[in-house]
C-alpha cells in the first residue's frame, strides 16, 4: 500500500473542512498526528479501491449481458449516459456539499448508494435474463438502477479529493491526489481480473461482489477515518463557477482527456468481441485480462513516476497526453490480443498520469474553502466524457468498429496542443511557496 505525503509540522492543521474566513466563528480544534493522517490515507485508499473496481467490471460484464437480453449497443450506452449525465450535473453539488457538511459524511453516502445502486442493477439483469418481465421493463430498472448511482455516487471521489487537500501542502498536492487515484487505479487493474475470475460462477457474480465490497468500504471509512472536528461556520461565498480563470483551463483538459478515455473503454469489449470473434462467455476472460494491464500500468504511473520521481503537475500532462496518443494510435491498427493490449498499457501509463496532474493542478489554483467545490468540478469534467461517449463513440462504432478510436485520438492531439500553448500549464510548475493558501488574485488564463 502506498506511503502517504508526510505534512511538515509546520503546516499540520486543524482537522476541518477549510480555514475559516474573518469574522467567523470558530469551531473546537482537534489537530490530527502524522500517525492519523497516514491511518487516514490508508483507510481512503481501501475504500475508494472498493469504487473503482466497479466501473471495469461494469465496462466488462454489461456487454455480453446486453447482448444476452438484445439490447444494442446504442442502448447500452445509453445506461451509461444517463447515469454519466446525473454525475456531471451534481458532482459540484455534491463537492460544495461536503464543505458544508464535512468530508466524511459526504464519503458514507456516496458508497453506500454505489453498493445499494449495484445491487438493485444486478437483480434487475438477472430478473431480465430469466424472462420474467418484458425487456423494456427491465431496461427501465436497469437505467433507474444507474441513476441512484449517478446522483449520489459522486460524493465519493468529490469530498475524499477535498479530504487530501485538507491535509497536504501545496508541494504535497500532486503526491496526495495521486495517492487516492492510485486506490480507484488498484481496484481499476483488480477488477478486471476478479471479473473474469467470478464469471465462472454466474455472469452477474462479479456485480454481487462489487456491491459487497463497496459496503466494506463504507464501513471502513464510518469506523476508522478520522474527522473528529465538525465544520467551520462560514459565511457565504459566491459560488465557484466553471468559468472561473483559475480552473477553467484545467476543467477544459480534463474534459478533452476524460472524452479520449471514455470512448474506447466503453466501445472496447464491443472492439474485442468482433475485431477477434469472442463469444459472450469468451469476452469478460480476453478484455478482462487486457483491462488489467491497461489498469496495472495506470497503477504504476501513480504509485512511482508520480511518488518516487516527483513529477509536477504540469509535466504529468504533458508526457501523459504523449503516452496516451501513442497507445491509441497502437489499437487503431492493431486486430491481434497482443498489440491491442500493450496499446491499452500505453493508454493506462498516460492517463494514469493525466489524471493527478490535472486535479492537482485545479486544487493549487483555488483557496483552501474551495477545495470541495473545486474537487467537484474536476470530477464533472472528467466524468462529462461518458455522457459524450455513448452519444458519439457508440454511434460511430456502428458505422466503422474503428471510428471512435480515431475520434479519441484527435481529442488527445487537442489536448497535447492545448497544454504546450496555454499559460496556465506552464505556471502550475513554477509555483514556488509551500503554503496552503493562494492569492485571490492570481488567475492565470
Amino acid at each position: 500500500m502506498p506511503r502517504p505525503p508526510r505534512r511538515a509540522d509546520s503546516q499540520a492543521q486543524a482537522d476541518s473542512a477549510a480555514v475559516p474566513l474573518s469574522g467567523a466563528p470558530l469551531a473546537t480544534t482537534v489537530v490530527t498526528t502524522p500517525a492519523e493522517r497516514r491511518l487516514a490515507f490508508r483507510v481512503l485508499f481501501l475504500a475508494v479501491l472498493a469504487q473503482g473496481m466497479g466501473q471495469p467490471i461494469m465496462f466488462t460484464i454489461l456487454p455480453p449481458v446486453a447482448r444476452e437480453l438484445g439490447l444494442s449497443e446504442w442502448q447500452t450506452g445509453m445506461i451509461f449516459m444517463i447515469s454519466a449525465v446525473l454525475w456531471v450535473a451534481l458532482s459540484p453539488y455534491w463537492g460544495r456539499l461536503s464543505d458544508r457538511w464535512a468530508r466524511k459524511p459526504v464519503m458514507l453516502i456516496g458508497l453506500v448508494a454505489f453498493s445499494f445502486s449495484t445491487l438493485l442493477f444486478t437483480c434487475f439483469v438477472w430478473v431480465g435474463l430469466q424472462g420474467l418481465y418484458p425487456l423494456w421493463v427491465v431496461y427501465t430498472l436497469m437505467i433507474c438502477s444507474r441513476c441512484i448511482f449517478g446522483s449520489i455516487g459522486p460524493g465519493t471521489p468529490a469530498a475524499a479529493q477535498a479530504y487530501i487537500a485538507d491535509r497536504t501542502t501545496r508541494l504535497e498536492r500532486t503526491s496526495g491526489v495521486s495517492t487516492l487515484a492510485a486506490g480507484f487505479g488498484l481496484g481499476a487493474m483488480l477488477g478486471p481480473g476478479v471479473g473474469a475470475s467470478l464469471a465462472v460462477l454466474g455472469l452477474l457474480a462479479p456485480l454481487f461482489a462489487v456491491a459487497g465490497l463497496a459496503f466494506v468500504g463504507a464501513a471502513l471509512i464510518y469506523f476508522f477515518l478520522p474527522e473528529r472536528t465538525p465544520p467551520r461556520v462560514r459565511r457565504a461565498l459566491p459560488k465557484l463557477k466553471v468559468t472561473d480563470l483559475r480552473v477553467r483551463p484545467f476543467l477544459m483538459f480534463g474534459l478533452l482527456t476524460g472524452t479520449a478515455q471514455a470512448i474506447p473503454i466503453q466501445a472496447f469489449t464491443f472492439f474485442l468481441m468482433d475485431t477477434l470473434n469472442l463469444s459472450a462467455q469468451e469476452v469478460p476472460q480476453q478484455a478482462g485480462v487486457a483491462l488489467m494491464c491497461s489498469a496495472a500500468s495506470g497503477l504504476f504511473a501513480q504509485l512511482y513516476l508520480v511518488q518516487h520521481l516527483k513529477l509536477k503537475a504540469g509535466m504529468l500532462m504533458r508526457w501523459g497526453t504523449g503516452l496516451a496518443i501513442g497507445g491509441m494510435v497502437l489499437l487503431i491498427v492493431s486486430d491481434q490480443l497482443a498489440p491491442i493490449t500493450l496499446g491499452l498499457v500505453f493508454l493506462g501509463l498516460g492517463f494514469g498520469m493525466n489524471r493527478p496532474g490535472y486535479v492537482a493542478a485545479a486544487s493549487l489554483a483555488v483557496r483552501p474553502d474551495e477545495q470541495g467545490a473545486a474537487a467537484g468540478l474536476i470530477n464533472s469534467a472528467g466524468a462529462m466524457g461518458f455522457v459524450l461517449a455513448p452519444l458519439i463513440g457508440l454511434p460511430l462504432y456502428e458505422i466503422a468498429p474503428v471510428a471512435p478510436f480515431v475520434l479519441a485520438l484527435v481529442l488527445l492531439g487537442a489536448a497535447a496542443v492545448y497544454v504546450q500553448v496555454a499559460p496556465s500549464f506552464r505556471l502550475v510548475d513554477t509555483e514556488p511557496r509551500d503554503s496552503d493558501t493562494i492569492d485571490p488574485s492570481q488567475t492565470p488564463v
